[in-house]
């Protein structure tokens, strides 16, 4: 978990840390990439297989 947050998050003008995520619609990931921090996220955030493939009916996932 650290060492992906190291690698693809961002620091806002605010110095919160900011991290990509990729939306999920009818089990199948999008190409776009949302850019949130963790106060923002209103979602559900899950592992994913690869961009365009099918995800398990069942996933492990974090939710507020």
């Amino acid at each position: 978990l650290i060492s992906s947050l190291s690698c693809y998050a961002r620091i806002n003008e605010f110095g919160f840390i900011e991290a990509p995520y990729r939306r999920v619609t009818n089990g199948r990931v999008r190409e776009s990439i949302i850019i949130t921090n963790a106060g923002g996220t209103k979602f559900n955030i899950g592992d994913i297989v690869e961009v365009g493939e099918v995800l398990e009916e069942n996933t492990a996932a974090k939710s507020r």
